[in-house]
């Protein structure tokens, strides 16, 4: 996630790390002697939590109710980081995501634009979070079993609208009458509409519709590997992901947005990459294997590298770093126990 921030990119980001685990002595990373130089604030549960919510937390790992700690623990980080800094925006970062280069810029850019949008009266739904991880298949079609899109009724009406004028241009055409004979009707109408009709949808949408370069609207999905979100959003949040107790908290989010009619904004190209071995939906192995975006794997280092040199000198100009430190950033990674 630092690595390849310029000293002036740093400055605007302030770096807290949850341990979430009961014993974070335990935690590969906890000892690790660079957590403290290249993180603002690394803090635990005891850092946070009352004796009586200590002792919930250790029946819950000890049973792995993963549905309620993970609310837990996203709540315990938002509003940590809200009572902590006056940063216009809190980021949450899982643990198990790798970041492109260029990634902080880009994204201040993105809220820069969802912020221009609303001053400007092209947007007027407020906002709740802009996603920088989606995949591809959160994006519609990512239902493979055949008619789930209508395949059917889709190729019946375009095969109709076909065999009509192919007929209107053999009657009137005299050339076309031994090109278009019944069998060849028959092929056209009944075979290659109809199957490349189920491959469109086969295909993905991603492959015959690519998402362009944008900041979009994206009520479709999750996302909650990265994701940014306005400082004023975060409180009732946290109320209502801490009154539902169970659930995977990116439908809660998800659910939160739709009941208040808030806008999910996401990012394309992704900004952020999945790599962990398990999912908020305890899936592994096969079904693992989909929670990844295509996207993510066709940015190139050294274009990035450009773009990234590019976008700082637009957000920044000659400022100075004083100048920069006036508004921050946050960012939060959860590091799993």
């Amino acid at each position: 996630m630092l690595a390849s921030l310029t000293p002036i990119e740093r400055s605007d980001l302030e770096v807290k790390v949850l341990f979430a685990t009961r014993n974070e002595s335990r935690h590969q990373t906890w000892n690790e002697p660079w957590v403290k130089y290249l993180v603002d604030q690394a803090y635990t549960y005891r850092d946070v939590l009352s004796s009586e919510e200590l002792s919930r937390i250790s029946g819950l790992e000890a049973l792995k109710f993963d549905e309620h700690k993970g609310i837990l623990d996203y709540t315990l980080a938002m509003q940590h980081c809200y009572e902590t800094s006056s940063a216009p925006y809190i980021a949450v970062f899982e643990d198990d995501i790798i970041l492109a280069e260029g990634w902080f810029a880009r994204t201040l850019l993105a809220l820069r634009d969802i912020e221009a949008k609303l001053t400007r009266r092209e947007e007027t739904v407020p906002w709740q979070d802009l996603r920088l991880f989606s995949q591809e298949r959160w994006t519609g079609w990512h239902d493979t079993t055949l008619g789930a899109h209508n395949e059917h009724w889709i190729a019946l009406g375009l095969a109709a609208a076909v065999l009509g004028a192919l007929l209107l241009v053999r009657r009137s055409t005299h050339g076309a009458r031994k090109h278009l004979d019944n069998w060849t009707l028959a092929v056209v109408c009944l075979v290659a509409i109809p199957g490349l009709v189920v491959l469109f949808f086969q295909a993905g949408k991603a492959s015959v519709v690519p998402q362009t370069r944008s900041v979009h609207r994206a009520m479709i999905g999750g996302g909650s590997h990265a994701m940014v979100l306005p400082r004023e959003r975060v409180p009732a949040l946290v109320q209502y992901m801490r009154q539902r107790e169970v659930g995977h908290y990116d439908r809660i989010m998800r659910d939160y947005a739709k009941k208040n009619k808030l806008a999910r904004y996401a990012i394309h190209p992704v900004q952020v990459q999945h790599v962990g071995p398990v999912s908020v939906h305890q899936q592994t192995g096969a079904k693992m294997e989909p929670i990844w975006s295509m996207a993510f794997e066709s940015l190139r280092p050294a274009r990035l590298a450009k773009q990234h040199r590019r976008m700082v000198s637009k957000l920044y100009g000659d400022r100075d770093r004083a100048s920069a430190q006036d508004v921050k950033t946050m960012a939060i990674v959860k590091s799993q126990g």
